[in-house]
């Protein structure tokens, strides 16, 4: 047989056997991948006074996406929570695009310090099928809303933990409570989207949006808060290696069944 068509052949067969070992390295990992894969979204509520609240009515954002609130807003508004503190109540209020958590509560305490706040919070969590974005979530996912004014800004630098995009915006919270003058509350809302999945020992990746504002003394309106979305944080490159869509739109079990946690 000619060398050169010998050589041809070898190198074909080199060639196939690349090829074959590639797809099926990927083929294991994109298996892996799916196995293994959780997608969770995470809402925290978490209120420190330094002094006592009484009567205490919060209005609360709630996340919402390009069409619809989330199923989690159901589980928020119906409750009772898990987390929740005894004496808390939840109720939705609002409309289809603007839909509040309402939380009533007889009493906040302070903390046993003087001049040292007491905190108290409550989560929920429900597991979604499909990926989460975790970039590009104000087209793409869902964001703490109403919001208004979102201008991108720099992220802190975190290292490998460093988010990729971030911005800042105005939210929105009503508050009513009576209170001492001087006494001064925090409220913080903040959503988590994270996907998380076994490969080399475990990996994930999630975007955060919070809003904080501080109040003092006595409350009865709404309040403009400082919010900020932090995206991409984590490993993205599952996506890319195994042509995975950061579009929910592109997903046919994107938003589709949820198992509530």
């Amino acid at each position: 047989m000619d060398r050169t068509l010998l050589i041809l052949i070898a190198v074909l067969l080199v060639m196939l056997a690349t090829c074959t070992a590639f797809f099926y390295a990927i083929s294991t990992v994109s298996a892996t991948y799916l196995r293994t894969h959780e997608a969770r979204l995470t809402y925290e509520v978490n209120v420190t006074a330094d002094g006592q609240l009484t009567d205490v009515t919060f209005l609360l954002p709630l996340p919402l996406g390009q069409y619809a609130t989330y199923p989690i807003t159901e589980d928020l508004g119906v409750g009772p929570l898990p987390s929740l503190p005894k004496s808390w109540k939840t109720s939705l209020v609002g409309s289809e695009r603007e839909t509040f958590l309402k939380v009533e509560v007889p009493l906040i305490a302070s903390g046993s310090v003087p001049g040292v706040g007491a905190s108290t919070s409550f989560s929920h969590w429900v597991v979604v099928r499909g990926q989460l974005p975790t970039t590009d979530v104000l087209q793409t996912g869902y964001t703490l809303a109403p919001k208004e004014g979102v201008i991108l800004t720099g992220c802190q630098d975190g290292g490998e933990e460093a988010a990729r995009e971030c911005m800042n915006y105005k939210g929105f919270v009503h508050a009513r409570y009576e209170a001492e003058a001087a006494t001064n509350a925090t409220i913080k809302v903040t959503l988590k989207g994270e996907n998380a999945w076994v490969l080399k020992g475990g990996q994930q990746n999630y975007y955060t949006d919070s809003l904080k504002c501080i109040l003092t003394g006595p409350q009865s309106g709404w309040v403009k808060t400082e919010g900020l979305i932090s995206e991409g944080y984590g490993d993205l490159d599952i996506f890319v290696a195994l042509n995975c869509s950061d579009n929910p739109m592109h997903s046919a079990v994107w938003w589709g069944d949820v198992l509530w946690g």
